[in-house]
């Protein structure tokens, strides 16, 4: 994604411009302090939960399908019980606050001409098409005119997600575009042709039918046993975007390992993201609005490490999609921290740079109404999620 899967550690003050280094000496000796102080004062509950804050804040992508709402992509993390017993629990603070404070220090460091500048469409304070179209009409002309037949058949709000997320880069968005098309012409094919037909099928009565989609899920004979409702859901906001929200501790992610690939896991978190991308494009269609999909982990009663083979199905798809779907992905939404841990974060993230605020959000209090995740898809427990989450949107 724009923001996911950096490298989490520490570039040398040596090699940043100088104006940074105060800054990035004052959250790394922040981070350092904190973490010590969580060490010296915190339950062993909180650490375990602790590990898991730094292990999702990690990973960006998730996809799936839930069994009411329909389409979503959705993001696991879980464990990994070999090295949670040769790692001390007390050192999973340190762990957690210190990925906190690298994912800080290493958005200060990056200079804009080291690295192709990403943006997200929510950054973007009016996403009514007509209005994005006229502020970025100039570049979104001159990407059409370079990409000449390459995207012919898409029309110019398809382009202007790209123009979006690359910030008015002609160059970038043609390079995106380039690799997008050969494999939506190529390997991606089937995929792309199994969602449209799924999705019509979904909306054959007139109504969302989760079955069709579901069924036409590669591999989901075997993993629509291990991602339910319960793991994982879907939610419309009022204006149309989508959160997928995925609970951690519910997934059995070895057993699940043991039952697929990564690479057949890959695929099927691919043919859920061409979904919901689908999905959001109708909708930006309908609404006039540039739809965007947000994610949310829960990270409730999570205290182990994620399955190898799972992350790295996770890492593989987050990329793909990256490139395969832009100016889709809004911010994601860390939610249950354990209390001291929310306090510390609320502590800390006023340091992070704006861009790493408006892309990683992390929920004030608990949402212990939340027994289990497939509550939020039924009333009146859904409205108050929804509003729960706008409000962990909005800051």
């Amino acid at each position: 994604s724009h923001w996911c899967h950096p490298h989490w550690g520490f570039v040398p003050l040596i090699h940043m411009a100088p104006a940074l280094r105060p800054r990035a000496l004052q959250i790394t000796l922040l981070g350092v302090g904190i973490a010590l102080c969580c060490h010296w004062q915190s339950d062993r509950r909180m650490r375990r939960s602790a590990t898991s804050f730094a292990t999702v804040a990690a990973t960006r992508s998730h996809y799936v399908l839930d069994g009411r709402a329909g389409y979503q992509h959705a993001r696991h993390s879980k464990g990994h019980s070999l090295l949670q017993r040769f790692v001390s629990p007390n050192l999973y603070v340190v762990g957690a606050v210190g990925a906190a404070s690298s994912l800080a220090t290493w958005r200060c460091l990056q200079s804009a001409s080291n690295r192709v500048s990403r943006n997200a469409a929510t950054d973007e304070k009016d996403r009514t098409v007509s209005v994005l179209i006229d502020k970025y009409k100039n570049e979104v002309e001159a990407f059409r005119k370079e990409s000449g037949d390459l995207l012919q058949e898409f029309d110019d709000v398809y382009l202007l997600r790209y123009v979006i997320e690359n910030k008015g880069d002609i160059a970038a968005c043609m390079k995106q575009a380039t690799e997008v098309i050969e494999w939506r012409n190529g390997e991606g094919k089937p995929i792309i042709e199994a969602a449209a037909t799924a999705l019509a099928e979904a909306m054959t009565d007139g109504k969302w039918n989760n079955a069709p989609v579901l069924a036409a899920a590669p591999h989901s004979e075997i993993l629509s046993k291990f991602l339910t409702a319960s793991q994982i859901v879907l939610v419309s906001f009022p204006n149309g975007d989508m959160c997928s929200c995925i609970r951690a501790s519910a997934i059995n992610d070895k057993e699940m390992m043991n039952a697929v690939t990564i690479d057949e896991l890959t695929e099927f978190f691919i043919y859920a993201r061409e979904v919901n991308f689908q999905v959001a494009e109708s909708r930006t269609r309908s609404s006039g609005r540039l739809v965007c999909l947000s994610g949310a982990n829960d990270l409730s009663g999570v205290s182990r490490f994620p399955d190898d083979r799972f992350q790295k199905a996770l890492t593989g798809s987050s990329k793909k999609a990256t490139a395969l779907y832009p100016g889709l992905a809004g911010p994601t939404m860390i939610l249950n921290l354990p209390g001291i841990v929310r306090l510390l974060v609320q502590f800390l993230t006023p340091l992070f740079p704006g861009a790493v605020q408006n892309k990683i959000k992390f929920a004030r209090g608990p949402m212990a109404y939340l027994k289990d995740l497939k509550d939020a898809t039924k009333e009146p427990i859904r409205s108050q999620f929804i509003s729960d989450l706008e409000a962990v949107l909005k800051g």
